[in-house]
């Protein structure tokens, strides 16, 4: 998927960021959204939090969003089920106090009693044609298991290049199923853009055969028209999420890096994610996105590092790099022999005097990177042969008087 150059050249006439109120919008068969769901819609607590199947569930009186199955815990007619707290409220307001009510079984996932939300979640692909979009249709068949009808996964694929491409009339398609159709009460969002990036000028590309490309300003602006970004503020705190799949120029150069911490100043995703490799793959990245979805979205685990723990392919393969509104954060995967301390040595490979491969193993004393900390819970055995990672963090100080962006 290495980006190669491309033309500058620009982009077709943004579509009216007028409100169409009861205007009846017309669709040719052409123009039909593509987008996929099935299953029936879901309550808000269908999942039991302790062996995650369904059943009779008991309602957390406290955090009003966990529960736990009649099978998990044998409720009694005096248990008290109208005044439940589920294990996770009451360790928080009674340290080494028996629990009121006995377990009958253990749990049957790797966290203790989590939060499990089925709230309406869509994931909207918008990619380069010609490109795949695997990871968000493996993400959709990931969650979907918890979300039924609760998920839906819309496919945007677009080519400026040829006149014909209907990526406007589809847009419009899906603002209006968010404004009065089907989905219009829903309200948390994964949005992951799939296109290449030119390696000399980080302009993102918007048409196939490196036949032309825009400066990632202004396929964000033509992308998130007022429209949409009113659709993605829908939640005062919003727990979005933007995947930006391309290759490294996006996220290293300093114009496209701007592009992208000015999207992300915004506020309409939480998370702005990008990737540094010069030749990214976007297969590298299929666990990572179905894995951090599924932590961020159902289980409600938003600490990055502990999805990036279990993530050693995609840390060998590229950094990821997490814009926020307020800081830059870059993960840098490091292992004891292919990368230690995270210096990148062709001498855990191939020796550098005979050039035998494998021969040797790393003697020399590496030090981290400059600005670089070890994650949290990691060091440099931690891990051992699935790595560890080390960050460095970046402060968005301020707007200057041009109106751009400063870094510390």
């Amino acid at each position: 998927m290495c980006g190669a150059p491309a033309p500058r050249t620009s982009l077709p006439k943004t579509p009216s960021n007028n409100s169409r109120g009861k205007k009846v919008a017309k669709f040719t068969s052409s123009d039909r959204l593509l987008f996929t769901t099935a299953g029936d819609r879901l309550p808000s607590i269908v999942w039991c939090s302790g062996c995650r199947d369904g059943g009779k569930l008991v309602l957390c009186t406290i955090c009003k969003c966990n529960a736990i199955c009649s099978v998990c815990i044998e409720f009694g007619i005096n248990d008290g089920v109208d005044n439940f707290k589920c294990p996770t409220c009451f360790m928080k307001e009674s340290k080494n106090i028996p629990y009121p009510w006995k377990f009958q079984s253990c749990g049957a996932g790797r966290e203790n009693w989590p939060k499990i939300d089925t709230s309406p979640l869509a994931i909207i692909s918008i990619h380069l044609q010609g490109m795949t979009d695997s990871p968000s249709i493996l993400t959709y068949h990931h969650l979907a298991p918890w979300l039924h009808g609760n998920l839906v996964l819309i496919d945007l694929m677009f080519n400026f290049d040829d006149p014909k491409n209907n990526f406007n009339s589809q847009m419009e398609c899906m603002l209006h199923e968010f404004e009065e159709g089907q989905f219009k009460d829903w309200s948390r969002f994964l949005v992951i853009i799939t296109t290449h990036s030119d390696p000399d000028t980080g302009f993102l590309h918007i048409a196939p055969g490196n036949t032309g490309s825009v400066p990632a300003n202004e396929l964000f602006a033509f992308i998130f028209q007022e429209r949409f970004r009113n659709i993605l503020q829908r939640q005062e705190k919003n727990k979005n999420i933007l995947n930006l799949l391309s290759c490294g120029a996006l996220s290293s150069l300093p114009s496209s890096r701007d592009a992208v911490k000015d999207l992300a100043s915004e506020k309409l995703f939480d998370r702005v994610l990008c990737f540094s490799q010069p030749s990214f793959q976007p297969s590298f990245t299929h666990r990572f996105v179905m894995d951090l979805a599924s932590n961020y979205f159902i289980l409600d685990r938003i600490n990055l590092i502990h999805i990036l723990q279990e993530q050693q392919t995609l840390g060998a393969h590229t950094d990821v790099i997490l814009f926020n509104p307020k800081t830059i954060t870059t993960f840098h995967w490091t292992h004891p022999g292919a990368r230690p301390m995270g210096n990148y040595t062709p001498d855990s490979i191939q020796c550098p005097a005979c050039l035998l491969l494998k021969s040797t193993s790393p003697t020399s004393i590496s030090q981290l990177p400059e600005g670089f900390n070890w994650c949290q819970g990691e060091d440099p055995t931690n891990g051992l042969e699935r790595g560890a990672w080390i960050s460095t963090v970046e402060a968005i100080v301020a707007k200057t008087s041009d109106d751009k962006m400063e870094v510390n």
